[in-house]
């Protein structure tokens, strides 16, 4: 168990507060100005060591502050609509990066991150993942009903905290393991059972060695 702690205590200073959201290819219109990248940040983050990097290996150093959902606009045309990358890094360490992407759309859709890159309707400032359970939900059930929508998305909530209390009971339940499957209380009494044993074979042998020393001294002095 204290390897565990040990282990998760080094792994979670390398995990960053910073990552790639969302990010617009081939916006309506004219692409000078209107292209942007999204930024997540869980900390509020001083991006004054960040820099971006595209695919054609050009870069752009970061500033400001990032707290929560952070939009990046780029003041002339940066990214291309095809074969495109996006690299962020921090004093040259390699932070996050997408997916190479391609956008032939001329509209609002953009490229997002939830649980892996997905290409749909923008979410500029909103997060991806209830965007995505919303579409689900209206391929689903065939209607755009707002109502619909919102308590789809609770019952969603609700069965995920569900599913997440059953894996921490199960994990709870596991702990009382070892690798074999055997119960800790079984093996503690297994234990118990062969130090009883053991003192008792003690005691059985010191009574054998003090009997037949009784039975030797007796010997002698009969003779």
């Amino acid at each position: 168990m204290k390897e565990w702690i040990f282990i998760l205590l080094i792994a979670i200073p390398l995990v960053s507060s910073i990552q790639i959201s969302e990010f617009e290819l081939n916006p309506a219109g004219t692409d000078t100005g209107n292209e942007w990248i999204e930024f997540y940040c869980g900390e509020k983050t001083d991006l004054k060591n960040y820099e971006i990097i595209n695919n054609d290996g050009n870069k752009i150093n970061l500033s400001g502050n990032c707290e929560g959902y952070f939009i990046y606009v780029f003041e002339k045309q940066w990214l291309d609509n095809t074969d495109e990358k996006i690299i962020l890094r921090e004093n040259g360490k390699l932070i996050d990066e997408t997916k190479i992407a391609d956008d032939s759309k001329n509209d609002d859709s953009t490229w997002q991150f939830c649980d892996e890159w997905v290409f749909k309707k923008e979410t500029k400032n909103q997060k991806n993942c209830d965007e995505k359970i919303e579409e689900e939900i209206i391929q689903k059930n065939g209607t755009k009903s707002k109502s619909v929508i919102v308590e789809k998305l609770a019952e969603n909530k609700i069965n995920s905290s569900l599913i997440a209390e059953e894996k921490n009971i199960e994990t709870i339940k596991l702990t009382g393991k070892n690798i074999k499957g055997e119960n800790v209380n079984e093996i503690l009494k297994k234990n118990n059972y062969a130090i009883y044993g053991f003192v008792i074979f003690c005691i059985l042998i010191v009574f054998l060695f003090i009997l037949k020393f009784k039975k030797g001294k007796y010997k002698n002095e009969f003779e």
